[in-house]
């Protein structure tokens, strides 16, 4: 077994655009609603914020504002506020343990569920700046 570290980095909302197709009209999910990109500034170790960027570069992915913020666009929101987390496979996944956690709740306790999980929504949720956990090397647990 060997000693897993996630890297955790922090999102900040910045602004949401329509996604367009290269005709320049509304791109349609299967249900044919309009699917919305979130763009958020990211912060982190620069260290971390290095290996996010080779993770983007090698993708050929824009991960940069023209002011020179480093970015993070998704089609999948979590929030103001939340945590971009980089996987030992070098996977990029948003963390949305509150939200995990608060539909949880809200299923197995119904109304007084609700109650739980505005409390956790409102007063945020996040986790340590680094998970240490055992597995296999060739096991990525995200």
């Amino acid at each position: 077994m060997t000693v897993l570290t996630l890297t955790h980095m922090n999102l900040s909302y910045r602004r949401s655009y329509p996604k367009l197709t290269p005709d320049g009209k509304l791109k349609l999910d299967k249900k044919g609603k309009s699917i919305t990109v979130y763009v958020y500034g990211v912060t982190g170790k620069p260290e971390d914020i290095a290996k996010y960027g080779a993770i983007m570069d090698a993708g050929a992915h824009n991960w940069k504002d023209p002011d020179g913020t480093v970015v993070h666009f998704t089609t999948r929101p979590a929030g103001i506020n939340c945590q971009l987390m980089i996987s030992i496979n070098d996977k990029l996944y948003i963390d949305t343990s509150a939200i995990d956690m608060a539909n949880a709740l809200i299923e197995q306790y119904g109304e007084v569920g609700k109650i739980m999980a505005a409390e956790i929504l409102k007063n945020g949720f996040t986790p340590p700046s680094a998970v240490a956990v055992e597995v296999p090397v060739d096991n990525d647990p995200l």
